[in-house]
């Protein structure tokens, strides 16, 4: 069924959210700078931007991935059950105006007996988006400032905070690009299990043998016309928690 504004904004005002955390505020501006390249942590997202994509835009899909976000980890308590909570993660997104196929998690090989994470994450990268392409530059580039990142460094603490949950571990990266014909993102996500527990995620080499790693990728269009009209009610009911999720990358 076509989504609409109306069906749209119903799923908005209806999806339930888990109480805000109470953090200090922090900040998201650069990446809404027309123009520049940027970089944004949002909660277990790591979203990229080409300097094609508007600041309007680049807000509302900032946003409507911190929804889906809460909604998933809402509806899905239990932080082992990763799949569980992409289900919940990816329809939220499709109510809202994400065009995304249907999906399934495809286990990743590794053949060498030690994996780095960021490294798979490059790999299945390099696949979409190709060799040498400025959207592949943004991806590695936001993943070395957070393996480069100090324990401390805001957009670390979100990121560590959200994708780590003792032997299992999930999150997603995003680039954003734009052109005549509209706004295309490609999505990757990732889950992770594990026979010890899990440390920073991204940064350290683990054992082939002791880890599962799934993933599922592919590009997403955005109907533009349903996502900027209902993303005056998406930030109403994210307000509360933007200020504990979303932080500037710097890249």
């Amino acid at each position: 069924m076509m989504l609409d504004l109306a069906s749209a904004s119903e799923f908005v005002r209806a999806v339930e959210l888990p109480v805000a955390r109470s953090l200090d505020a922090l900040s998201a501006e650069e990446a809404l700078q027309a123009g520049k390249t940027n970089a944004t942590v949002v909660g277990s997202d790591v979203i990229s931007f080409t300097a094609e994509v508007k600041p309007a835009m680049r807000q509302a899909i900032i946003d409507s991935a911190l929804l889906a976000q809460l909604a998933a980890t809402r509806k899905v308590a239990d932080e082992t059950k990763i799949y569980d909570w992409y289900d919940a993660y990816f329809d939220t997104l499709k109510n809202v105006g994400w065009l995304v196929q249907e999906h399934g998690f495809a286990e990743f090989t590794e053949t060498a007996n030690d994996i780095e994470a960021h490294q798979v994450v490059l790999d299945i990268a390099a696949g979409l988006l190709g060799p040498g392409s400025t959207a592949l530059t943004l991806v590695r580039t936001a993943l070395e400032s957070l393996v480069r990142a100090q324990e401390k460094e805001p957009f670390f603490v979100i990121f560590n905070r959200e994708t780590r949950h003792a032997e299992s571990a999930r999150f997603q990266v995003s680039v954003a690009e734009s052109d005549a014909t509209g706004h295309l993102i490609t999505l990757m996500a990732f889950g992770m299990k594990a026979s010890s527990t899990l440390t920073h995620v991204l940064f350290v080499k683990v054992r082939s043998s002791e880890v599962e790693i799934r993933h599922q990728s592919g590009k997403v269009s955005i109907n533009a016309e349903v996502l900027q009209a209902v993303h005056p009610l998406i930030q109403s009911r994210i307000l509360a928690h933007q200020k504990a999720f979303i932080v500037d990358l710097p890249i």
